[in-house]
Order: C-alpha cells, then sequence, then structure tokens
C-alpha cells in the first residue's frame, strides 16, 4: 500500500486535487493507496467538493 501524504499547515484546493487524483492514478494501475493529511482545509475547499470523496 502507498499512502499519500500532505503536511503543510493548511491544505489548499490544488493540493488536495492533486492527492485525489494521484490516488485515483494508482488505484487504476491496480495499486492500493490512501490519502492521509492532518492538514487544516482551507476556504478554496468547499464543502460540495468533501461531498464527492467522503459522502
Amino acid at each position: 500500500m502507498i499512502v499519500i501524504t500532505s503536511g503543510k499547515k493548511y491544505l489548499d484546493i490544488d493540493s488536495y486535487a492533486t492527492c485525489i487524483a494521484y490516488r485515483e492514478l494508482l488505484s487504476l494501475l491496480g495499486i492500493d493507496a490512501k490519502f492521509i493529511s492532518n492538514a487544516i482545509l482551507n476556504y478554496s475547499t468547499t464543502p460540495n467538493l468533501l461531498k464527492l470523496f467522503f459522502c
């Protein structure tokens, strides 16, 4: 398994999207991957975007 992390204090929409896209690419290649971050999502990461992946 591959763990994708983002370790800055805040996570903006670009970082969030990159981590999700990389996780999806690895999944398509048959590699189990998780995206983990304890960063605070900043204002650019909207509630609607979060619903796509955490519903």
